[in-house]
């Protein structure tokens, strides 16, 4: 008998194509989804207890299988930006771009009046879906603990920016089907990037100027899936539905001279729309490592401007966005099945 050591846990994404909730590719090889911190990932049975006039007890006369859900959260500190498309629903791949050494994905909202997923077919127009797969390697042959998740849909996307820290994302996802083996555990290419840090990125606001004393940002995408349990002989959810789409970006700064009047004055009291950039840009390894999300027709939606007794006086405050696109500059091939 052996004890499993975290040292030996991993997590590899499977890309699915085809049809919905079939990995795609070499049986065995998975995707690199960054340098993981945590996976947790709840299998609910829902077990229904029934209890019925005669059965002679006070017990629980009954427990019988209910609809399975599957949910769970991934955090990881990103060397690509596959996630955020799989997120915003559509991703298209350009290759030979001006900059060397890279390929370049725009990353773009899917609404319901297109095909959801280029790559997968299904009665239901599914979303852009991937298999993930969670494992502990044993020191003894064939009793490893491998359990793979299939149809996982990005469900909630939050991407966190702190002074002084590694960028992280965390993502909430809904998936359809889960399985148990002990055997094989799917091999994977580890990232070669370096993460992304802090000192890379840059929050821009109206004429591309550059918010000098940021402390902190928070993207959120909030996709609301559903996932339905129709009256069709299997416990498991249908194809997800995407429901109404949120955003959400919360940013902390100090407050200055330059800022004071325009943020809290016109674009708070005022109303005034105004599109946003951020810019994450990591010029330390070869070729292009870039992600440039832009928000348009956004609002300040909150704010506060809170004065306390010392240290350096901060705002927070709430944006928006009407909508958003991204383009990503990396050096994978592919973000998508094929």
């Amino acid at each position: 008998m052996a004890r499993f050591k975290n040292d030996q846990n991993q997590v590899v994404l499977l890309l699915e194509s085809g049809t919905y909730t079939n990995p795609s590719g070499a049986a065995g090889t998975g995707h690199w989804p960054g340098l993981v911190q945590n996976v947790s990932i709840t299998d609910n049975q829902n077990v229904i207890t029934t209890r019925y006039l005669g059965q002679g007890t006070r017990n629980i006369g009954t427990l019988e299988d209910g609809p399975r859900d599957i949910e769970g959260t991934l955090s990881i500190f990103p060397q690509d930006w596959r996630l955020l498309g799989f997120a915003l629903g559509s991703i298209t791949t350009t290759s030979g771009t001006s900059q060397t050494n890279n390929y370049q994905f725009n990353l773009a909202e899917q609404n319901s009046n297109v095909r959801h997923n280029a790559f997968t077919s299904g009665t239901f127009n599914p979303w852009i879906s991937f298999t993930l797969e969670e494992s502990s390697d044993s020191a003894t042959a064939n009793q490893n603990v491998i359990r793979t998740f299939k149809g996982c849909v990005v469900d909630s996307y939050s991407l966190n920016i702190e002074q002084g820290e590694l960028i992280s994302v965390d993502v909430g996802f809904i998936a359809q089907t889960g399985s148990f083996t002990s055997g094989g555990i799917s091999t994977v290419t580890a990232g070669s990037n370096r993460p992304y840090l802090w000192s890379d990125a840059e929050w821009q606001l109206p004429g591309g100027t550059t918010v000098q004393p940021v402390r902190s940002i928070n993207f959120t995408i909030e996709n609301n899936f559903e996932g339905p349990h129709y009256i069709q002989g299997s416990r498991v959810i249908s194809d997800p539905i995407p429901l109404s789409r949120d955003y959400t970006i919360n940013v902390t700064q100090d407050l200055d001279s330059t800022t004071a009047g325009s943020f809290y004055h016109t674009l708070f009291l005022g109303g005034s729309k105004f599109n946003a950039v951020l810019d994450i840009n990591n010029t330390a390894n070869t070729g292009s490592h870039r992600l440039t999300i832009t928000f348009s027709g956004c609002r300040i939606t909150e704010m506060e401007v809170p004065a306390t007794l010392e240290g350096t006086r901060e705002i927070t405050y709430t944006v928006t966005p009407g909508s958003i696109s991204a383009i990503a500059h990396d050096r994978l091939p592919l973000y998508n099945a094929f």
